[in-house]
């Protein structure tokens, strides 16, 4: 198959969104001029949801034995990789990749990972499962500093990352000789007791039955939770506990929402009623969408989106011919079901807008819902749009999934998506093509 030669700024595209074409790049036509680019991709994370596409260090090692530069590169991380501007995503990467290149020979990167974690726990405790990797390297006793650092750094760890560390370290020696090693150490170090105390909570925690919470019944507890200020206004724990209350509390809280012009009430009322239908549409809550506190506008749309109504369909269009990102992102995901057919192609030529990484996803997410409404080349050009610009690998292989229900998928696209950093999208590509071809095409 012909592979196309990427220029600099399209390689540089294929490596932040993950595309398999960057890899093919390297295998066919070498790394020459594209050097700063992989560099920068060890070490920045260029993933956008972590907690959903997990860490693309797998990917990395590919693009990189792809070069067959591995000692360059490697001399390069090493030089750089001290910079404090790197976020807690970024040491997770490091880490990660830095664990991967050790196992092959590079035991320079051992010091380099144990620097990094540390200031990772600091950063993004979030991260901590990391620490598994440390285990890999350096066995009961990388087991003994992850535990204490994580006792030590992190004021409430996190009972799977550390059950999984702990899992790691058993499923390795193939015994409980690291457990055993920091129960002897907790009994003189409080940090390796926290770490160990963390991971049983996981083992207790997951031998009781779950219990679901009460349904909320009292609607003195909503208002207490205002006069309190209960809560930071853009967390969830409103929108959660909407799922919670029952129909005659819904009730009074929509009755309290066009009684009140309190921002801090309209977004605890709207954070309430998001997860439900609101029980009515009035001209008071489409002024809504457009209030002056952004949170207040963006829980409305939340709480508007799933309704039908003329007056959501007026808005919705209008805030198409505009030229503001959020509400063109917006707008589509109004229309999900208040949908003419024509909108579509207004949409299409409003896309190229969306510059913000952060609104392309949203957007994305009703286009498979139009697909019944739009003529097939309009719906393909949707599909196509959205694999080639979308930040998330995950929603990619949605889109690429999709193309190839509808038989529409390119061989060229099938074929470089073997390459692809999301996992489903390479085992469905692979799969199609051993079913075409009788032979997978492996990294």
């Amino acid at each position: 198959m012909n592979i196309k030669k990427l220029t600099v700024r399209e390689f540089a595209r294929a490596v932040k969104l993950g595309h398999g074409r960057a890899i093919l790049h390297v295998l066919h036509h070498g790394d020459k001029g594209m050097e700063k680019i992989i560099e920068q991709a060890l070490l920045k994370s260029y993933v956008y949801d972590w907690q959903i596409e997990g860490s693309r260090a797998g990917w990395l090692m590919c693009l990189l034995q792809a070069t067959g530069r591995l000692a360059f590169y490697v001399r390069k991380f090493l030089n750089q990789h001290s910079s404090d501007s790197y976020g807690g995503a970024d040491l997770a990467q490091q880490i990660l990749l830095a664990g991967r290149l050790f196992e092959i020979g590079f035991s320079e990167l051992r010091s380099t990972v144990l620097e990094k974690y540390t200031k990772l726990l600091v950063l993004s405790p979030f991260h901590a499962g990391c620490g598994s990797e440390i285990v890999d390297m350096a066995g009961n006793s990388g087991l003994e500093f992850v535990a204490r650092s994580i006792g030590e750094q992190v004021p409430e760890p996190d009972a799977f990352d550390c059950a999984f560390i702990l899992e790691r370290a058993n499923d390795l020696c193939g015994n409980s000789d690291g457990e055993e090693l920091l129960r002897r150490l907790a009994e003189s170090e409080p940090a390796v007791q926290k770490f160990l105390d963390a991971a049983a909570s996981l083992k207790n925690s997951s031998n009781l039955p779950s219990a679901p919470r009460p349904v909320i019944e009292n609607f003195q507890e909503i208002l207490d939770l205002i006069d309190k200020r209960a809560h930071a206004p853009e967390a969830i724990t409103y929108v959660a506990m909407g799922r919670r209350i029952n129909d005659e509390v819904a009730a009074s809280c929509f009755k309290l929402l066009l009684a009140s012009d309190d921002t801090w009430v309209q977004l605890v009322c709207l954070r309430l009623l998001g997860s439900r239908k609101l029980p009515d549409v009035t001209p008071y809550v489409i002024e809504l969408l457009e209030s002056e506190d952004k949170l207040v506008a963006s829980a409305c749309f939340h709480a508007l989106r799933n309704k039908k109504d003329s007056r959501i369909r007026e808005v919705a269009v209008r805030w198409l011919q505009s030229e503001d990102q959020v509400r063109i992102s917006r707008t589509i995901r109004l229309l999900e079901c208040n949908f003419i057919s024509g909108d579509e192609e207004i949409f299409f030529e409003k896309l190229p807008l969306l510059k913000d990484d952060d609104l392309l996803p949203s957007a994305g997410i009703p286009t498979e819902d139009w697909l019944p409404f739009v003529s097939r080349d309009v719906g393909l050009k949707l599909l196509f749009w959205f694999y080639e610009n979308g930040p998330d690998s995950w929603c990619r292989s949605n889109f690429f999934e999709k193309l190839v229900e509808l038989e529409a998928c390119p061989d060229e696209l099938i074929y470089e998506s073997q390459w692809d950093c999301a996992e489903r999208t390479q085992n469905l590509a692979r799969c199609l093509l051993a079913k075409k071809e009788g032979f997978i095409s492996k990294c």
